[in-house]
């Protein structure tokens, strides 16, 4: 079990999401930041829709009951176990009893990213429902958001060798560059279904102007603050169907990206979508954080798709030791 001291501000479990619920309305939810959530599970051995816990803007502080292995993936903050300091990605024995940690997660008086991710062996246990683990606080589905007191049912695990516990710390293994922990904060963007609704101005506007990541920001949507957008006519539109990375347009002018417990529909223009491959990057800009859009086409959003399609393949294949590792160990 993990006892949680405490909650820290916002720390949910989740994993990849509830998928073929949308059409009843109910959103996919999951990991913010998916890249990130499915390295730490990866360097454990576990399947990477394991849930783990998503913590936003501030750790919390875990006791663990048993034994077993943790993997911090997502951030820079400072972490500690029993006060020895630990860092991300890589496997780490944890005894039970010992106590997890996190330091201010503040860099030069501002956060350095926005979402930090804890995968023990074997994923976090929740119950699952409607197919996921992840938790929908709108809906109240999953585990809800934690707080201090709640308890946390993980796998126990056997305790190992010497000879084991080395081999498992020490595995060592090169991680691509765009699928670690980096800070980005150029969103790659391809136009919306009412892109050419735009002012030419505006059009403009967004690809060339800074925008600020407001602290009304949430995992439903971030709110964007900078130079306010404007289209040719008014649209008179029903609701549409929206993605992860939706950009639409408010009346007020101020972008909304829609994030991973965005609804379902939406009925304000949609005038952009984050590419595939930038939605890690965007979900880890903090509040407060400046922002900046650059077109994509749509054949580029692909092969860059495929390309990190391809590295996570060869990442899989290549820590295949650690699963057969994980078997060792799992009572």
């Amino acid at each position: 079990m993990i006892e949680v001291i405490k909650h820290g501000i916002l720390s949910t479990v989740q994993d990849e999401g509830r998928y073929g619920y949308q059409h009843i309305g109910v959103p996919v939810c999951g990991a913010m930041d998916k890249s990130a959530a499915r390295i730490a599970n990866l360097l454990l051995g576990n399947n990477k829709n394991d849930a783990v816990l998503e913590m936003a803007l501030m750790g919390a502080t875990l006791r663990f009951t048993t034994h077993t292995y943790i993997v911090l993936s997502g951030t820079k903050w400072p972490a500690f176990l029993d006060d020895q300091p630990i860092t991300s990605l890589r496997p780490y024995f944890v005894k039970a009893g010992q106590v997890l940690r996190f330091g201010s997660p503040l860099e030069g008086g501002q956060p350095h990213t926005n979402i930090a991710y804890l995968a023990v062996l074997g994923g976090v246990q929740t119950p699952i429902i409607m197919g996921s683990r992840s938790c929908d606080m709108k809906n109240k589905l999953g585990q809800a958001p934690l707080k201090n007191g709640d308890v946390l049912p993980i796998l126990p695990i056997k305790a190992p060798s010497n000879r084991l516990h080395k081999d498992i710390e020490q595995f060592k293994i090169y991680i691509e560059s765009n699928l670690g922990n980096q800070k980005k904060r150029t969103i790659r963007v391809m136009k919306g279904w009412h892109w050419d609704k735009l002012s030419s101005s505006s059009q403009e506007d967004f690809i060339h102007s800074t925008y600020v990541v407001t602290p009304a920001s949430n995992r439903m949507g971030f709110r964007l603050e900078g130079q306010k957008l404007t289209l040719t006519e008014p649209i008179n539109m029903l609701s549409e169907s929206t993605v992860f990375g939706t950009i639409q347009l408010p009346p007020a002018g101020q972008p909304i990206v829609l994030m991973a417990d965005r609804q379902t529909t939406g009925g304000y223009p949609k005038i952009a979508n984050v590419i595939w491959a930038d939605l890690g990057y965007i979900a880890q800009i903090p509040p407060n954080a400046s922002i900046q859009f650059e077109l994509c086409s749509l054949e580029k959003a692909h092969e860059l798709y495929l390309d990190r399609k391809e590295k996570w393949k060869k990442l899989e294949q290549s820590l295949t030791p650690m699963k057969e590792l994980q078997e060792l160990v799992i009572r």
